[in-house]
């Protein structure tokens, strides 16, 4: 059984860095 309080911060934390990584992708694809 997950604790949902840390799963939630980890999902958090994911979208943070997907988003964060598509910002540097974009960013690459437009130089």
């Amino acid at each position: 059984m997950y604790n949902k309080e840390a799963l939630e911060k980890f999902y958090f934390l994911l979208i943070i860095e997907l988003d964060s990584l598509k910002k540097w992708t974009d960013g690459v694809g437009k130089k």
